[in-house]
């Protein structure tokens, strides 16, 4: 799952280690899930090459976890010039955006 930076620092500040519960239709009993940051969510670099996640989504009752990666701007990439800018993750992936430039147009045109 990936997540914007801003919203990783907001979740480190206020949300590590909180639980949260989840009932589905169907579902006869509501589930526990435990949001853990990691003491690196902060970093651009990947600081644990074991455990590069940011933040995990961790089932109480069975301990199955979903990792969390922020999106973070990577302006030292040799191909993040003029209007492409390339957002990456500690986990590899990398994502690219293309800024437009809007012009209107107009009878001169």
């Amino acid at each position: 799952m990936h997540v914007s930076e801003s919203d990783i620092f907001f979740l480190a500040a206020y949300y590590n280690m909180s639980t949260f519960s989840f009932q589905g239709s169907g579902i006869p009993r509501a589930s526990r899930y435990l949001l853990e940051l990691s003491p690196y969510a902060k970093d651009r670099e990947q600081a644990d090459a074991l455990h590069p996640a940011d933040a995990r989504w961790i089932d109480t009752k069975t301990g199955l976890f979903m990792n969390a990666y922020a999106v973070r701007y990577n302006l030292s990439h040799p191909d993040s010039e003029g209007r492409l800018r390339l957002l990456s993750c500690k986990d590899g992936s990398e994502i690219v955006l293309w800024y437009l430039s809007l012009h209107r147009i107009t009878e001169e045109d």
